[in-house]
């Protein structure tokens, strides 16, 4: 791994995040219940963290997202199991570079990469993932994100990259080392491993440990006990080939800084890039972000 760093890095590093002062109320309800639910049961509290676990929260669509997608030079219609997933397509370039949002997020936040990318002459895409954005449903995991990035890459244009941000980082790399043959893919902001994620969703929650275990054991129960190297990209970027490009935010609140250092130990074909000040979301629209992102597919 490569690292660089911007004008405005800092010298130090934190492997986790910096706590808030301030516990929102609804949080702070929440936890109680936990505690209290566990105490009861630790099998059916934990049985409701889990079923937290898939549920995204959903944001209500701006009037700024709307005009992104309804400025798509065309949309197709992919078939992804039982669902119908619209992806929307600009420029016509011979090469294609799939766009791919986070856990909670939605496609129109990576629209500031869509201009400088056609102007390279790439064809950009992208898509609301299941239980996002415009898409139905109130229940998703990053294995579906996985499966319709390689639906992209079969049945409508070969990848030759990927731009990946927060939890949508582990779908894209799940895919490449799946078969998805691109050849360079950018995560922003992206979580080294699963369990890191459960550890984190636990702290935010305060969960009891019983309650924990049990979440961890209905994880194992449904995807395999092989779920924690299979949806962790420090396990997964070993099986990838793509030259990689990690951009993190040195404050990043939500998925430590720390966390692309891991990433980039395993991925031995990356660059790391460090940014300050920018946060966990900003990053996204950051101008300088966005050039380097440029100059990586130029």
């Amino acid at each position: 791994m490569t690292v660089k760093s911007n004008a405005m890095q800092a010298s130090t590093d934190s492997q986790k995040p910096k706590k808030s002062a301030q516990v929102p109320l609804a949080l702070q309800v929440m936890r109680t219940a936990f505690k209290a639910y566990g105490m009861v049961s630790a099998k059916g509290a934990g049985k409701w963290a889990n079923s937290m676990w898939f549920s995204p929260r959903r944001s209500k669509e701006s009037s700024q997202a709307a005009m992104f997608l309804a400025d798509a030079d065309e949309v197709i219609e992919l078939k992804s199991g039982h669902l119908t997933v619209p992806v929307y397509s600009w420029g016509m370039g011979e090469k294609s570079v799939l766009l791919v949002h986070g856990w909670e997020g939605r496609s129109a936040q990576l629209s500031e990469f869509v201009a400088p990318l056609t102007s390279l002459g790439l064809r950009v895409l992208c898509f609301d993932g299941p239980a996002h954005g415009r898409m139905p449903g109130k229940q998703t995991h990053i294995g579906e994100f996985a499966d319709i990035i390689s639906l992209v890459d079969s049945k409508i244009c070969k990848l030759h990259g990927i731009v990946a941000h927060s939890l949508g980082c582990t779908g894209a790399v799940r895919a490449a080392a799946l078969g998805v043959n691109a050849k360079k893919i950018v995560c922003i902001s992206p979580m080294a491993n699963l369990n890191n994620a459960v550890k984190n969703f636990s702290a935010l929650l305060d969960l009891p440990t019983k309650v924990e275990k049990e979440h961890r054991r209905l994880l194992e129960a449904r995807f395999g006990q092989d779920v924690w190297m299979e949806y962790s990209i420090d396990s997964l970027a070993k099986r990838v080939k793509a030259e990689g490009l990690l951009i993190h935010d040195q404050g990043d609140r939500e998925i430590a800084h720390g966390q692309s250092l891991a990433i980039g130990k395993h991925w031995h074909n990356s660059t790391l890039i460090t940014t300050q000040s920018l946060g966990h979301r900003k990053i996204l629209r950051d101008g300088e972000v966005v050039q380097q992102v440029k100059a990586f597919f130029a």
